[in-house]
């Protein structure tokens, strides 16, 4: 069930962050999710948390996932640990963003959820610069998924304003 109201002024911000890319089937993103964790831990590095994904994307049936997963760790950069697909982020950090909510997310939920971002974004003038970011969170026996998308909250004119004036 999606809760249908926006979270504004919200950043993403973790020090000692791990991630790789994976493109992998919808029906495979579990396991991707365990595997990715599994190595990390391997590699010697204690979790954090928490962890949190992207899709880089569109979700259609039948299509192969572009995702990148993250996890903070709680030691600095380990030489040589991990395998070069992965990642590592002295500093993670997503200024602004808006989110939303979601009660025991499944597929459509999650799409709606997108969508509902996506919609108030563009009413709101701002532009969306990243990826929807998710964030899955058990409380009480019940599980929510926050989606957080990183926005410049300007108008289009400020842009080309900017634009202008650095000749872009």
């Amino acid at each position: 069930m999606l809760f249908k109201n926006v979270g504004e002024y919200q950043d993403i911000q973790y020090r000692n962050v791990i991630s790789r890319y994976y493109t992998v089937s919808p029906e495979e993103m579990p396991d991707t999710y365990n595997a990715f964790l599994d190595e990390v831990r391997k590699a010697g590095y204690t979790l954090r948390g928490p962890f949190f994904y992207t899709i880089n994307s569109k979700l259609e049936e039948n299509q192969d996932v572009l995702m990148e997963l993250f996890i903070p760790v709680e030691e600095e950069y380990i030489e040589d640990a991990l395998p070069k697909e992965f990642l590592y982020h002295s500093l993670f950090q997503v200024l602004n963003t808006v989110s939303t909510r979601i009660l025991e997310p499944d597929d459509e939920s999650v799409k709606e959820g997108i969508s509902f971002l996506a919609g108030y974004i563009y009413y709101q003038g701002h532009c969306e610069l990243t990826p929807p970011f998710f964030f899955t969170t058990i409380s009480d026996e019940k599980v929510y998924t926050d989606i957080k998308v990183g926005v410049l909250k300007e108008t289009v004119s400020a842009i080309q304003s900017i634009e202008e004036v650095f000749g872009w």
